[in-house]
């Protein structure tokens, strides 16, 4: 990780990933956001959110079961709900813009969003521009590598500094029509 755009990135994979694997009725299922994470990184994360209950619930503490009754609840409540409902309405709006002529998908401050490698048809159909910070797409295309992932035609990575790039530039540099 080297900045914080990777550590949020990381931290919005693993609540998508926890609350996939953990709730029998998920909100949205990333079956992928897993894969981008080492064992070591999944336990330093659930570890560092348990190790938080003094920010985020002072009130609760101590009135779990066990950690993994802990984790759940302070994952579902404060970690994931953003990350969740921001992918899963994004995706549902782009299949509305889909059936109405969009024909190409930018993503801004990807992240580690696994949309394209779920749904790899759709962007070799109509192209996916991932953007976010050069640093962030690095590790991110090392974590794609490590977990056997390749990038799907169609997906390209636009590498944008938001505080001094100019985004339609690094756009257009990347294929992307106007």
């Amino acid at each position: 990780m080297q900045n914080k755009s990777s550590i949020t990135a990381l931290m919005s994979a693993f609540g998508r990933a926890y609350h996939a694997e953990h709730e029998r009725f998920p909100v949205f299922s990333d079956t992928l956001a897993r894969r981008l994470m080492t064992d070591e990184e999944y336990s330093a994360v659930a570890g560092y959110i348990l190790g938080g209950i003094d920010f985020f619930a002072p009130e609760r503490k101590g009135s779990f079961a066990d950690n993994d009754e802990a984790l759940r609840y302070l994952v579902n409540t404060f970690i994931a709900p953003t990350p969740l409902c921001r992918t899963a309405y994004c995706e549902a709006a782009l299949c509305t813009a889909m059936r109405t002529g969009t024909e190409q998908y930018v993503c801004l401050g990807a992240g580690l969003d696994t949309f394209a490698f779920r749904e790899p048809e759709f962007a070799a159909r109509y192209g996916v521009w991932e953007v976010d910070h050069p640093a962030t797409q690095a590790d991110k295309l090392e974590r794609l590598h490590r977990a056997g992932l390749a990038v799907p035609p169609g997906v390209h990575f636009v590498g944008v500094d938001f505080s001094t790039d100019d985004l339609a530039e690094k756009l257009l540099a990347a294929g992307f029509d106007r």
